[in-house]
C-alpha cells in the first residue's frame, strides 16, 4: 500500500509540473495572439470551472437562502452597503482641491505641449498592419476592406487625423 501511495502520489506530481509548463509555454508563444492563447487556456478555465453554490447562510439571521435570486439580491445588498460606507467616509472635493493646487503649482506655464503632425506614410504603416482576423468595429468596417482600400483613404484619413489633433476634436461620428 505504501508504494502504491507513492507512486500515485509522484505521479500526479508530474502530471501536475507537465501541465504547467506546457500552459506557461502557451502563454509564452501567443503573447501577441489573443485568439490562439484564449484556444488553449479555455481547457484550464472550463475543466476547472466550479458550480454555484446550491445555497447561501445568511448570517444576520442564521437563515438559509436556496432561491438563485435570493442570493443576488443577498450579494447585492452586502457590497452596497459595503460601498456606500466606503463612500461616505471618502472627503474627495478635499483631496481634489490639494491635488489641484499641487499640480498647478508645479506645472510651468511657458512649457508648450505639441504632437507632431501624421505623415501618409505612418497612416499606411497602421492600415497595413491591421489583422484581418479581428473583429469589425462599431462602424462595422473590417480590417480586411481597410487594408484592401489604404491608398484611396489615407489623404482623407491623414487631413482628418492631423486636423483633429490640432484642433483638439475628436470627429462626434467616430465617439462612441
Amino acid at each position: 500500500m505504501v508504494n502504491y501511495k507513492t507512486y500515485r502520489n509522484r505521479c500526479v506530481s508530474l502530471i501536475r509540473d507537465a501541465k504547467t509548463t506546457y500552459y506557461k509555454t502557451c502563454v509564452e508563444d501567443h503573447k501577441g495572439d489573443s485568439k490562439k492563447l484564449w484556444q488553449y487556456l479555455s481547457d484550464i478555465i472550463t475543466t476547472n470551472l466550479k458550480t454555484a453554490p446550491s445555497s447561501l447562510r445568511n448570517n444576520s439571521d442564521n437563515s438559509t437562502i436556496l432561491d438563485p435570486e435570493d442570493m443576488c439580491e443577498h450579494f447585492n445588498n452586502f457590497f452596497s452597503t459595503i460601498v456606500n460606507q466606503y463612500v461616505a467616509v471618502q472627503q474627495f472635493s478635499s483631496n481634489f482641491d490639494k491635488l489641484s493646487e499641487m499640480v498647478n503649482s508645479r506645472i510651468n506655464s511657458d512649457d508648450a505641449f505639441s504632437i507632431p503632425q501624421l505623415t501618409e506614410e505612418e497612416i499606411c504603416s497602421y492600415l497595413r498592419n491591421l489583422d484581418t482576423h479581428k473583429a469589425t468595429g462599431l462602424d462595422g468596417l473590417s480590417h480586411k476592406i481597410l487594408k484592401m482600400s489604404t491608398y484611396l483613404i489615407v489623404p482623407s484619413l491623414t487631413k482628418i487625423f492631423n486636423k483633429s489633433l490640432s484642433s483638439g476634436m475628436f470627429p462626434t461620428k467616430w465617439k462612441t
